[in-house]
């Protein structure tokens, strides 16, 4: 293993790969930047530090493990993808900053427009030494984010992986030759005469569902005729022409029941 090499992979399927980190994070895999105010501009706000990037390299060793989908011109196919929170979903893989800074807002309130640079240059002072004891705690600090954030990729793309495991090992959505070459003989034949019981026993499924069907069709219209030969000898002539009427018309769904007859 190399002093540089960050990240571990696993052999999965489909060209898949299980990713965890090999070691810490050190200096050594991150970039600075200095964000420190400068000293002759007078601003509401003081900084004092710089900000870390996880190193480009290992942003594109992930892209091109992990599979990530990639425009021609560099930008994400999709913004969902699984290095969300280290770099700009939407972007050309600009890699989000991780502050390792001192900042103080800068009261101004009492003095004049001549004394505001000294009170700037106090505060600035001031951060600046603070920032001298405590740099290698806020540097370790924003190290710790960058793994926390880098641990909640590797654990999205993982669960990816596992999602396509599952789809493999449980859904069986595979290739039908490949599996179909993968089968020993006899694994070969108990498929075939399982899928030759499957069939027929879905044929004498379909046979019994038309012949329940048929008979409800008979029970219904049995019941049905005898209740309007009931209802002729009890209706008038609006009651008859509007039972005429009905003869087309399918059995609703209501289910208030009426009792007839006196």
């Amino acid at each position: 293993m190399s002093a540089s090499q960050l990240f571990d992979k696993e052999d999965c399927i489909d060209n898949d790969y299980y990713l965890s980190l090999l070691r810490p994070l050190t200096l050594d895999d991150v970039e600075r930047k200095d964000i420190t105010s400068n000293l002759n501009n007078v601003s509401k706000y003081v900084t004092v530090g710089h900000e870390l990037y996880l190193k480009k390299a290992h942003v594109d060793t992930l892209i091109e493990i992990m599979g990530i989908p990639m425009h021609d011109n560099g930008r994400f196919r999709q913004s969902n993808h699984a290095l969300s929170g280290l770099v700009d979903s939407w972007s050309s893989v600009e890699r989000l900053p991780f502050q390792a800074c001192l900042k103080e807002i800068v009261n101004y309130r009492g003095f004049s427009a001549d004394r505001k640079p000294t009170r700037y240059q106090s505060i600035h002072a001031k951060l600046a030494a603070q920032y001298t004891l405590e740099s290698d705690a806020l540097t370790q600090k924003a190290l710790d984010k960058i793994t926390a954030k880098l641990q909640a990729c590797l654990s999205v793309h993982n669960e990816k992986v596992n999602n396509t495991l599952h789809s493999v090992a449980v859904d069986l959505k595979v290739d039908d030759e490949w599996l179909d070459g993968e089968l020993t003989a006899a694994e070969k034949q108990t498929v075939g005469d399982a899928k030759t019981q499957i069939d027929d026993i879905d044929a004498q499924i379909k046979a019994l569902e038309l012949q329940a069907s048929t008979l409800r069709q008979t029970s219904y219209q049995t019941r049905r005729d005898r209740i309007e030969q009931v209802l002729k000898k009890e209706l008038g002539t609006q009651g008859l022409l509007a039972l005429t009427a009905l003869a087309d018309k399918q059995p609703s769904h209501a289910k208030r029941r009426l009792r007839l007859g006196h």
